[in-house]
């Protein structure tokens, strides 16, 4: 996804241990105003740039002379004109009419020096003045040029990156919007091949393969169709499906128990079907010993595995544990979305298709394929969290502020202390006779992520309704949040309203220790609790009431 230029800058302001890469950057135009961006973005991929350039305007006899930098690997950034030099805009329009044929000839020439390098090409297909009147020919040339650096091996991208009035203003050819975007296919051209041929994309579920979480918007407010919300997530599967039958093993972890992961599959609401997946795996562990049992099942190495997720946290948790297996981030903006396919598409170079292939995902099931829940322990998290920079907003809620709490308490299935339902009235009595309800608001260097947990006590003090949307989980949110109203409390003991239900789970989970008592009522012995979690003590600013 995109970088911003005040967190590249703050990104170059932290030290590093990650080794160096050096390369030129050779371009016909100015690079200056990419280097914040290339140098924050490289670190990000864990090494850091050291490059040099071009001076501006000697890109043509660069590159027809032979000197001692040919081995040194290159990037190159490629227009119109590096190919064909006449129509370079800040030429003008070239008044006599031009053989297209003879600079497509000139083209190939000009491509066969670039041969000689050790390089990665990036080629940006713009625009070029009309050096001919025959507009359909000047199409067919720029389409022939674009083949050129196609069949040497170059990335594409969008026309709109060359910015006309930049180029001709100060020799910068790139739009200002699209610096990091230029940037990050400058790193991703210094990155390795992916030479390990991808066998298997394991995929998230909510918010990845439909628009919506299942467990709190219910079969009907998933969205996944070829229309409004939806149409990426239905893309998505297409190209899924596409993978799958060309003997890509496609298979889905998630968050969830499995009958309600499974339910958009049985209402045929989705382009696959649940035998499409080698293996689905639902629980609420960590993803990446779900993803360690399933190649342990399947005998296949990590890193054969692209892993896609909508969340960081579940990515980076992936990563830590399982540095092998590549991740991708699924977009949040349907306007990020061609990005993410053409990083998808990098990872899975398929030039021919067997019978073998096109049988495999059916191979695996008949071997009676099921990987049950893995309950190894996943990646420490707590240096992430901590570099996330979260802070939450307590508000005590009166009957003007109260709506998102009760919309939470009655949406909200997996955290959920007991699934017990609230209409206003009751919350307004409940309150009026000496209740509290409190709401937790988060945000963090990134984004506002609004109300996302609530606590409602009654009059005696016992936690009636605690809820988290599945939105915050592997945050810690729930323990900082409970260590807040204990100490705001001022008590030893806590008693909560504990009820089981078919999908709370992970409230189970997180009272499942020994600072909790579950009988008929769940105690909480408030010493033992923050024993257990002084050590998030830092992790999350919590502000004082409003």
């Amino acid at each position: 996804m995109s970088i911003g230029f005040l967190e590249a800058t703050k990104i170059l302001e932290e030290s590093n241990s990650f080794c160096t890469k050096n390369f030129v950057l050779a371009s016909s135009g100015q690079t200056e105003k990419l280097d914040v961006f290339i140098k924050a973005i490289s670190i990000q991929n864990e090494f850091n740039s050291d490059y040099s350039i071009l001076p501006f305007g000697v890109f043509q006899q660069y590159i027809a002379t032979d000197n001692d930098f040919l081995e040194k690997q290159h990037v190159f950034i490629i227009f119109p004109w590096d190919l064909v030099p006449v129509s370079d805009w800040r030429s003008a329009v070239c008044l006599d009419e031009v053989d297209l044929d003879a600079l497509l000839e000139d083209a190939i020439k000009i491509k066969n020096r670039l041969s000689r390098f050790k390089r990665k090409i990036i080629y940006v297909p713009a625009k070029i003045p009309p050096i001919s009147l025959n507009n359909s020919a000047l199409s067919i040339l720029l389409k022939k040029l674009e083949i050129l650096m196609l069949e040497d091996g170059a990335s594409i991208l969008d026309s709109d990156v060359f910015s006309l009035s930049s180029y001709l203003a100060n020799g910068c050819p790139f739009s200002g919007k699209r610096l990091a975007e230029v940037s990050q296919s400058v790193v991703n051209a210094l990155l390795p091949f992916h030479s390990i041929k991808k066998k298997v994309l394991i995929t998230d579920f909510d918010n990845v393969m439909w628009k919506g979480v299942i467990g709190e918007d219910g079969i009907d407010g998933i969205r996944c169709f070829n229309e409004g919300a939806g149409f990426v997530h239905y893309i998505y599967q297409s190209y899924l499906l596409k993978l799958k039958r060309a003997g890509v093993l496609v298979a889905g972890v998630t968050r969830n128990d499995e009958v309600l992961a499974k339910e958009p599959f049985l209402h045929n609401m989705t382009l696959l079907n649940e035998d499409d997946f080698v293996a689905i795996i639902a629980s609420y562990n960590a993803k990446s010993s779900q993803i360690n049992a399933l190649l342990r099942k399947l005998n296949l190495t990590a890193e054969s595995v692209v892993f896609v997720d909508d969340n960081p946290l579940e990515i980076e948790e992936v990563k830590l544990r399982s540095p092998d297996v590549d991740c991708v981030l699924f977009p949040k903006k349907n306007s990020d979305f061609i990005s993410f396919m053409n990083e998808l598409v990098s990872y899975f170079d398929i030039k021919e298709i067997t019978k073998e292939d096109k049988n495999r995902t059916d191979f695996y099931l008949s071997r009676d394929l099921y990987v049950p829940p893995s309950y190894e322990d996943g990646a420490d998290l707590y240096e992430y969290l901590l570099s996330l920079e979260m802070k939450v907003n307590v508000t005590e809620c009166d009957k003007d502020t109260m709506i998102r709490p009760l919309q939470l308490i009655n949406k909200t299935n997996q955290f959920n202390l007991n699934g017990e339902r609230l209409s206003e009235d009751n919350l307004i009595s409940l309150m009026n006779e000496g209740g509290k309800l409190f709401s937790f608001s988060l945000n963090d260097k990134y984004a506002d992520h609004g109300q996302v947990l609530c606590l409602l006590l009654n009059k005696e003090g016992v936690v009636t309704h605690f809820v988290m949307s599945c939105r915050v989980f592997q945050r810690r949110l729930e323990h900082c949040c409970l260590l807040w109203l204990v100490a705001h409390l001022g008590v030893n003991h806590l008693e909560l309203n504990y009820v089981k239900t078919k999908h709370n789970s992970p409230c189970f989970l997180f009272l499942d220790n020994e600072a909790f008592l579950i009988n008929d009522k769940v105690l909480m012995n408030v010493n033992k609790f923050k024993n257990l979690n002084m050590h998030l003590s830092e992790l999350i600013m919590i502000s004082s009431v409003e």
